[in-house]
């Protein structure tokens, strides 16, 4: 607890005391706005908040059935021009479905970079890379946090579809991310983390493809399909994927957004239970002005 402590107090710290310039506002590539998504991470450096709770039904490492919460908490700042940092963590509580205890306790500590490559606005399209850490012996025992620490570097890609001569595809998006995962420990298989999302812009509809006169709240919804999977490359796994498939929706307010998404498992390997998140996202360059460029 005192080294997760030091370290998240340290990077807000840091954070908190340079502030962003000539950052691209929110998630726009030209007209079109990708919103801040719950599984694919987004292709754009802002400063943000991000709560997202997720109730489910898994299997531990030993392939008993858990019922698992979480509450996860993530802060990005960029530190320059297309250049951020987060952290983040979670809450976890765990209720095994046959014989044991009911466990809880703190995830390892997340931390990261992400640095924008390009945003082009007349193809609204959008490409960012980054270093993803999740920091060995931050977490809890009691919750199997890995004693060891995990590097993955990532890519995420959005794009648009409003350049396409047929009107009714104009309002969907897509966006994806990859990132293999690289273990310290010699024992744990190296896995490959991959998904993408298909997305429907109503405000996009309504804007800039056909009127159609929807009111609040429907005007500022994205309608959104998220596929979210891991494959294990070797040990005693390679091969193997596990994920989910999450149809949700996203509404946009002024400088937050709500999201809710089912999860829904890929294969009798990733589960059998349809467990569900919910998203609270700040914006926090529209709350705090002094954020922006």
């Amino acid at each position: 607890m005192p080294c997760r402590i030091a370290i998240a107090g340290s990077f807000v710290a840091l954070a908190g005391c340079i502030v962003t310039s000539n950052a691209h506002a929110h998630g726009f590539a030209g007209k079109r706005f990708f919103p801040a998504t719950l599984a694919i991470d987004d292709s754009f450096v802002n400063p943000e908040l991000d709560f997202l709770y997720r109730n489910d039904k898994v299997r531990d490492d030993s392939g008993n059935a858990v019922y698992l919460s979480g509450l996860s908490v993530e802060f990005a700042q960029p530190l320059a021009r297309g250049f951020a940092l987060f952290i983040g963590d979670t809450y976890l509580h765990q209720n095994p479905a046959g014989p044991g205890a009911v466990q809880n306790g703190f995830d390892n500590v997340e931390i990261g970079s992400k640095y924008q490559v390009f945003i082009h606005d007349q193809e609204e399209s959008a490409l960012a890379v980054g270093l993803n850490a999740e920091l060995g012996g931050t977490g809890s025992k009691h919750v199997s946090a890995s004693s060891f620490t995990t590097l993955s570097p990532v890519i995420y890609y959005s794009k648009g579809l409003g350049n396409l001569p047929i009107q009714g595809l104009r309002p969907f998006a897509v966006t994806a991310q990859i990132a293999p995962n690289f273990p310290t420990s010699p024992r744990d298989p190296h896995t490959l983390d991959w998904g993408f999302t298909v997305q429907y812009s109503l405000p996009y509809l309504e804007d800039f493809v056909r009127y159609t006169g929807l009111g609040a709240p429907f005007r500022n919804m994205f309608p959104i399909v998220e596929f979210a999977n891991e494959t294990c490359l070797d040990r005693n796994c390679g091969g193997q994927t596990t994920g989910s498939i999450n149809p949700g929706v996203i509404w946009m307010g002024k400088s937050t957004q709500l999201a809710v998404e089912l999860n829904v498992p890929v294969n009798h390997r990733s589960g059998s239970h349809v467990g569900f998140m919910l998203q609270y996202h700040l914006y926090l360059d529209d709350i705090f002005p002094s954020l922006k460029r």
